[in-house]
């Protein structure tokens, strides 16, 4: 991954993270953290398990757990759990990154039972976002390109 390219996801995820502490709770309610959350996940499922998204899914899990007042590693430990089990899961099975939106999303929903339908349709909708956005920057002689 370019500079450039890390650059552009830091903006993205500075942007989400605006996006999700204003205006989603106001409209739908919801505590914030969906779509943050989503975008370290949407990371996981574009590009796999490699080296460089373990440390921006790693630092960002970490910034979120300072900016939230989190517990120390209950972030980060649920992303490398979650990364760990994208390991073998598409290590057996090829999974395409919009079924596993489609199946996170639907985790989403059993979570949060009481709003779960806004939370899983704002959940998809940011995945669909994020992969969106990862298409449009292509990487080229360590260029990222929109």
């Amino acid at each position: 991954m370019a500079n450039k390219v890390i650059f552009v996801l830091v903006l993205v995820f500075g942007a989400l993270l605006l996006l999700d502490g204003i205006f989603l709770p106001g409209v739908f309610g919801f505590r914030e953290g969906v779509l943050a959350s989503v975008f370290i996940l949407a990371m996981l499922l574009n590009w796999g398990v490699t080296i460089p998204v373990l440390w921006i899914g790693s630092g960002s899990s970490l910034f979120l757990e300072l900016f939230w007042k989190l517990q120390p590693g209950s972030l980060m430990l649920l992303f490398l759990a979650a990364a760990l089990a994208y390991f073998f899961i598409s290590s057996f099975f090829s999974v395409k990154r919009y079924a596993g939106a489609a199946i996170l999303s639907f985790g989403l929903w059993l979570v949060f039972w009481h709003n779960g339908f806004a939370v899983a349709v704002t959940a998809f909708a940011g995945f669909s976002l994020c992969f969106f956005i990862f298409d449009r920057v292509e990487v080229r002689n360590d260029h990222a390109k929109f």
